[in-house]
């Protein structure tokens, strides 16, 4: 069985929306950010 992936944005092309649980529980969204410089992603497997 094969899934569809999204499609990975290019360099400089908006990301698309989507939120992520904060360590506190409350749910971060990346529009929390429109507005602001850059917003940089960093997504980590696992604890660093």
């Amino acid at each position: 069985m094969t899934t569809a992936s999204p499609r990975m944005p290019a360099v400089g092309e908006a990301a698309p929306a989507f939120t992520l649980p904060a360590p506190d529980g409350i749910e971060i969204g990346l529009a929390d950010f429109r507005g602001r410089r850059r917003v940089v992603l960093w997504f980590s497997k696992g604890l660093f």
